[in-house]
């Protein structure tokens, strides 16, 4: 599958996304007020600028994966990697991820997700990620950081 760089007009269906791939994480957490689906349009429009976005299409050009990142002193900041539930466990999150530390020169990557996250833990813990920081969401979930590469 290739890998392309998404565009400002692909922000409507990337959102979309959002909503699919995060719905069901935040169903199975318990997660009310989730930010992911609490995102409207004129706020994904309104940071689509601030980071560079990859995307994966479907046979049928439609967005059923994504990542984004954006450079801050050398660390790369990755975020948003998404993938569309029934595309889920083929290995779109691996390749994305891989592509974005690829793409975008920096020294260390860092991101972060919920450590009750099992599944995802795990993809960035096999890509080389370790923890470096957690902080409380609520009662129930605790947020990971997660890093690779110098400090």
């Amino acid at each position: 599958m290739e890998i392309i760089t998404a565009n400002i007009q692909d922000v409507p269906e990337l959102l979309e996304l959002q909503y699919k791939a995060f719905e069901g994480v935040a169903n199975a957490l318990n997660w009310e007020n989730c930010p992911n689906l609490m995102q409207t349009l004129d706020e994904a429009y309104s940071e689509f600028n601030n980071y560079k976005t990859y995307k994966i299409l479907s046979d049928n050009n439609k967005i059923i994966a994504s990542v984004r990142g954006d450079i801050i002193e050398n660390s790369l900041h990755i975020s948003r990697l998404m993938v569309l539930p029934e595309y889920q466990g083929k290995g779109l999150g691996t390749l994305l991820l891989r592509n974005i530390e690829n793409d975008m020169p920096h020294y260390r990557a860092w991101l972060n997700t919920c450590k009750q996250l099992k599944g995802n833990v795990y993809l960035y813990t096999r890509e080389g990620y370790k923890p470096f920081k957690h902080e409380k969401i609520n009662s129930h979930l605790t947020r990971v950081f997660m890093g690779k590469g110098e400090k």
